[in-house]
């Protein structure tokens, strides 16, 4: 069971990550970052 709540938030964590790296101005690292593991 907390296997799963834990796979669970991993996945949120990732899903809200990218989304932040997203939103960066820096021409630099647009299009280069991608989140492939989150450990908790």
């Amino acid at each position: 069971m907390a296997g799963h709540r834990l796979g669970r938030i991993t996945e949120d964590i990732k899903r809200e990550l990218t989304a932040i790296f997203r939103k960066l101005k820096d021409p630099r690292v647009q299009g280069l970052i991608s989140i492939v593991r989150v450990e908790v």
